[in-house]
């Protein structure tokens, strides 16, 4: 309760800092680590469905705009080769073909959360597509940093759901917030290394 709000703010001050000469794209990662900052605070009281669907929305509108900044700000002018074109290929499938498995097993255990875990899971499924696609259009270290932050937020999500949903398991907290912040930072890093 105490720590946690902390984390989304302060790496929200870094980014601001480090990309302030791109204009907006600071504003715009500094908006989606904000949303990502109201959700953590939501989910501090998850216990209510008005705070759990408000923590969603917030995270919603984290992804679409880091999909949008991956899709735009995030990638260079290069072009993709064939053999870029096949990995990023495969990895966009592989990223739809667990959301779709694993959407599927949460079906039935989300209850009156169905839809809103829905549309959840597409919206995050889409932002790690998107980092998917930066091979070759961005730097190498930016869309390595990038992606892997894209796939630690899906696992920590993917976590979270478990936890919530199925059953809850060991050190749960700390394997969602481990890959939660990482994921965040891994992402941060990524667009930075990019503009740098």
């Amino acid at each position: 309760m105490m720590t946690k709000p902390f984390l989304l703010i302060t790496l929200a001050h870094y980014t601001w800092y480090a990309l302030a000469p791109q204009g907006r794209l600071a504003y715009a990662m500094t908006i989606a680590l904000l949303f990502s900052w109201l959700g953590d605070i939501f989910l501090l009281f998850d216990n209510t469905q008005v705070f759990f669907i408000l923590g969603l929305l917030s995270f919603a509108c984290t992804h679409i705009l880091y999909t949008a900044i991956f899709l735009s700000w995030g990638r260079g002018k290069g072009q993709q080769s064939l053999g870029g074109i096949v990995l990023s290929t495969a990895l966009s499938l592989s990223i739809l073909m667990f959301s779709i498995l694993y959407g599927n097993f949460l079906w039935e255990k989300t209850g009156d959360f169905r839809i809103p875990v829905l549309g959840y899971i597409i919206l995050i499924t889409m932002m790690a597509i998107a980092a998917s696609w930066r091979f070759q259009k961005a730097h190498q270290r930016s869309f390595a940093w990038a992606l892997l932050g894209s796939l630690l937020f899906v696992l920590s999500d993917s976590s979270l759901a478990y936890g919530k949903f199925v059953s809850p398991y060991p050190l749960q907290g700390f394997v969602i917030m481990l890959t939660y912040i990482l994921g965040q930072w891994c992402i941060v890093k990524g667009i930075v290394a990019h503009e740098s």
